[in-house]
């Protein structure tokens, strides 16, 4: 799919999150583009469950809603602490390591202090606020500000990553119901996200259990992409799901 339709989508997306219903001669209006080429677009967002289109009009479906990243750092606060815990293996003295903005990686930042010299690369606003009284080198993005996702993003950021040679980059994701891999709601995360994927030389993904019956509207990465995958236990059905990864930990467990 061209970036011109991917931007578009993403685009759609945000409006019908906070309108929650919307008339399709209204979105084409607003994106300045015709009603076909919207509902071409609405198409692609209802295969993924995100968006159902009703007569004239699309709506948002509630369970897909983006939630802005400090109302989901208290949903399944247990799992997340636990996946943390065992991502904290992939973390070596003297590393350095990127940090997504999700909520998820966001319960590894208190684990750090246990560790010495590393370098810290994110572009979460949360992560770095986190980080800042501890004795780490601490890089933050430049770049604008997603003010639901508390993160930088944009041109600056993903230019701003391009020196780096990562050790290990820890990513979130908004759930994989509908794709072969994770997803995120911001088309200008999965720019950074790809940046971060090429200069990464471990990836490690960190979802808790909810995120195999959610999906973001954009994925960044196939499973097969991925070093390891960090996540609660699950049943057969879903282990087939992410059967892509080559490795995968459920936190809580022994299992690797």
């Amino acid at each position: 799919m061209k970036t011109k339709a991917i931007r578009r989508q993403d685009q759609l997306w945000q409006l019908l999150s906070e309108a929650g219903t919307m008339k399709i001669s209204d979105l084409a209006a607003q994106l300045q583009v015709s009603d076909e080429t919207i509902r071409k677009d609405l198409q692609v967002l209802q295969e993924r469950g995100l968006v159902e289109k009703t007569h004239g009009h699309a709506r948002i479906i509630s369970e897909h809603i983006w939630l802005p990243v400090n109302m989901k750092i208290t949903d399944h606060a247990l799992d997340k602490q636990q996946i943390a815990g065992r991502a904290l293996q992939f973390v070596k003295d003297g590393s350095v390591i990127w940090l997504d903005p999700g909520s998820t990686v966001l319960a590894l930042v208190p684990l750090l202090a246990a560790k010495k010299d590393l370098t810290i690369i994110t572009n979460s606003l949360s992560a770095a606020q986190a980080l800042s009284q501890t004795k780490h080198t601490l890089i933050l993005t430049g770049g604008r500000l997603d003010s639901k996702g508390q993160s930088l993003t944009g041109t600056t950021a993903v230019e701003s990553l391009r020196p780096f040679s990562l050790d290990a980059a820890f990513f979130g994701s908004d759930g994989f119901t509908h794709t072969d891999g994770p997803t995120t709601f911001s088309f200008d995360e999965v720019l950074i996200k790809h940046e971060v994927l090429r200069h990464a030389r471990q990836r490690i993904l960190l979802a808790d259990g909810s995120k195999f019956g959610s999906s973001g509207t954009f994925c960044y990465a196939d499973f097969s992409e991925l070093t390891a995958l960090i996540t609660t236990r699950m049943s057969p059905e879903q282990r087939k799901k992410v059967a892509g990864v080559p490795r995968i930990i459920e936190a809580g467990t022994e299992k690797n």
